[in-house]
């Protein structure tokens, strides 16, 4: 509990706690991959389905769910000010899931573009227009038949 304020109690006793509950959530992750099902396509093994291991990426959501709570109570080691000694190590640990996952998205292991999206990254473009476009200033109509069609055709004009 925060003291002198009641409430839920705290998810960890320390910053030091919390850095020793994000190592084992880092393990956990690392000895308990994603599996994802390929079907092979030659050999002596054509036909037959296997489960080929992916690294799981870590998350703050992932951690909050390891150490049984949610996203929304964690951020709060992150921004709440009852919580201030905890805000160096919420800021690194959010760093070092950053830079794993887009070490990952990098070299192709994770989904760049889904990356992208959880952590806010944006490719934009600022394109500058100067003045307004303006319409041609003559507009010529010929109205032809199949006749005109064919001369012009044959004199190159088309």
């Amino acid at each position: 509990m925060i003291p002198g304020k009641g409430g839920r109690p705290r998810l960890f006793l320390s910053p030091e706690d919390m850095i020793k509950k994000f190592n084992e959530y880092k393990i956990w992750a690392n000895n308990n991959p994603w599996y994802k099902k390929e079907l092979i396509k030659s050999g002596d093994m054509v036909g037959k389905i296997i489960n080929i291991p992916h690294q799981r990426p870590i998350s703050m959501v992932g951690f909050a769910v390891f150490i049984g709570s949610c996203e929304r109570s964690l951020r709060n080691y992150g921004t709440n000010e009852d919580f201030e000694e905890y805000f160096p190590v919420y800021n690194a640990i959010k760093d070092e899931i950053f830079e794993q996952n887009v070490s990952g998205a990098l070299s192709g292991v994770y989904n760049p573009g889904l990356t992208a999206r959880l952590h806010g990254i944006r490719d934009s473009q600022d394109i500058e227009h100067k003045g307004l476009l303006q319409p041609p200033s003559e507009i010529t109509v010929r109205m032809v038949d199949r006749e005109d069609v064919l001369k012009m055709k044959g004199s190159g004009e088309l």
